[in-house]
């Protein structure tokens, strides 16, 4: 018997068929855990792939999600990521989808930024942990710088 756990755990699995997965997925321990001596792992995509995804889906749907895990990915595992890499799958991933390779610009246009401003709170505050929202204004303003290095740094595919 297992006995009886007083927090009802609950997490997303996003299975896709449309997605083609570029890289080998990599083994990532779980970071919140109710059995942290089990010390339990599961299968990722590589963060280059996770952020190729993100950046492809900010083209296609602009959800302030997207923005936001852009915003970190690039913010703070910027040191763990392979830019060239990631910028190579961005532009097989857009092909796949129709769609051309970008610059920084298609991700700052204003109509796009309007749209995940107007629901950043809505969106966000079931997903950030302790319901800390960064400023948008402050996110868009590092992202655009970010976005700037990430497209500088050799050329793409």
């Amino acid at each position: 018997m297992w006995g009886h756990c007083a927090t009802l755990l609950v997490f997303f699995l996003n299975i896709t068929l449309d997605e083609p997965v570029l890289l080998p997925p990599q083994r990532r321990p779980v970071l919140v855990s109710p059995f942290p001596a089990l010390q339990p792992v599961v299968l990722s995509y590589a963060l280059e792939e996770i952020l190729a995804e993100k950046m492809r889906s900010i083209l296609q749907r602009g959800k302030a999600r997207d923005y936001y895990d852009v915003w970190r990915l690039l913010k703070e595992k910027a040191g763990d990521l392979n830019i060239p890499l990631a910028r190579s799958l961005l532009a097989r991933k857009c092909r796949h989808k129709g769609l051309i390779a970008p610059d920084p610009a298609p991700f700052l246009l204003p109509e796009r930024l309007a749209e995940a401003e107007a629901y950043w709170e809505r969106d966000l505050s079931d997903q950030i942990a302790g319901g800390l929202i960064p400023d948008w204004k402050v996110v868009v303003g590092e992202l655009a710088e970010m976005l700037g290095t990430f497209f500088r740094e050799t050329a793409c595919e």
